[in-house]
């Protein structure tokens, strides 16, 4: 299967629909598109832990993304966010997320951009001037996309944000239920706008050792169906569980955000622990880490009285009428029955 950095839009090429898309797409109305993810709905200041991302590779056009705040001064997004690559050229990812470039340099990362070319905006609408700049940029390391593309910004200075809990340990399961958050394009003309969609179903996710076998999606990385677009790259995808962010959106694995059969690939957060301690640390910050639902209370036992009298359980069904031993026989009962057998006996005589 044939991939595209789709997920990735180019702000300083107006005549360009996003990033690698094809060019089918302009004539298929992207260029009039209304919503970022796909059926998604206007995100509110409910959402302001999620941000603007702006980078200025040297020597390329400057790239837009989304980044979502785990400290006042800490943003985690996808490593292709802030690497140069480039963004035109043809690839595939191989189940156990190795690249195989269908054209020169096809998802391959190239250097980081330094942190001071790095600008990070708030609100629904972002504006012109940015709220903070990039003071370093903590990384996996990866050299491709197909896995591991995740990265962790750390800001000039402290905002005002509520940042969002993280999922430290528990797995992300086919079935899962999550909210994705982005700022995609929205139109050539129109201004960029935050965006979001909930009950996006995990339908494959990969094990979160690169050493472990996967069929489906990539180590490290989870599937959803149709939903995030063209500038959502790193954009959150929010357990509906708790609300802790579970993964960052990495690519879109065909040539429209709406084709048939259409999967999008996010990269999880919770095997990058170490890397995200790293970045905590230097930020002076704590992380805050998902509270997952308790379960519900065990059933009360039910009650051995029945409400008829009887002494048993409704899984052992009980009766008022239920027959015992015989009870014993009372002195005065036997008194009786031995008056009644005399004046029996007399009668029987005076017949005779």
């Amino acid at each position: 299967m044939h991939f595209r950095l789709l997920a990735l839009t180019v702000v300083a090429a107006p005549t360009l629909p996003g990033c690698g898309a094809d060019p089918s797409d302009v004539g298929a109305g992207f260029a009039v598109r209304t919503e970022a993810i796909v059926k998604g709905e206007p995100s509110d200041a409910g959402d302001d832990a999620v941000a603007f991302v702006k980078a200025y590779p040297p020597d390329l056009d400057a790239t837009h993304c989304t980044g979502t705040f785990v400290a006042g001064n800490l943003i985690v997004t996808a490593l292709h966010c802030v690497s140069h690559h480039l963004v035109e050229a043809r690839f595939s990812c191989n189940p156990d997320g190795t690249l195989e470039p269908q054209e020169p340099g096809g998802g391959i990362l190239g250097a980081v951009v330094a942190p001071e070319m790095i600008e990070i905006r708030l609100g629904p609408t972002p504006g012109n001037d940015p709220d903070a700049i990039g003071a370093r940029v903590f990384t996996t390391g990866s050299t491709q996309i197909c896995r591991n593309d995740l990265a962790v910004i750390l800001l000039d200075r402290d905002l005002d944000v509520e940042p969002r809990a993280l999922r430290w340990d528990a797995p992300v399961e086919v079935g899962d239920t999550v909210t994705a958050i982005g700022y995609g394009a929205t139109g050539l003309s129109g201004p960029i706008s935050r965006f979001r969609r909930e009950g996006l179903r995990v339908l494959a996710s990969g094990p979160d050792s690169n050493d472990e076998p996967s069929r489906t999606a990539a180590p490290r990385t989870f599937m959803v169906g149709e939903g995030p677009c063209h500038g959502d790259s790193g954009g959150p995808a929010f357990a509906e569980s708790s609300g802790a962010l579970i993964g960052v959106y990495s690519l879109l694995t065909t040539g429209s955000c709406t084709a048939l059969g259409v999967r999008n690939v996010f990269t999880k957060v919770a095997p990058f622990r170490d890397l995200l301690s790293d970045a905590f640390e230097a930020a002076g910050a704590e992380p805050l880490l998902e509270v997952l639902p308790e379960p519900p209370p065990p059933s009360e036992p039910r009650s051995n009285v029945d409400p008829l009298g009887g002494s048993g359980s409704r899984d052992e069904p009980s009766c008022a009428c239920r027959l015992g031993p015989p009870r014993p026989a009372s002195a005065e009962w036997l008194a009786g029955l031995a008056f009644f057998a005399s004046v029996v006996v007399r009668r029987r005589r005076r017949a005779q």
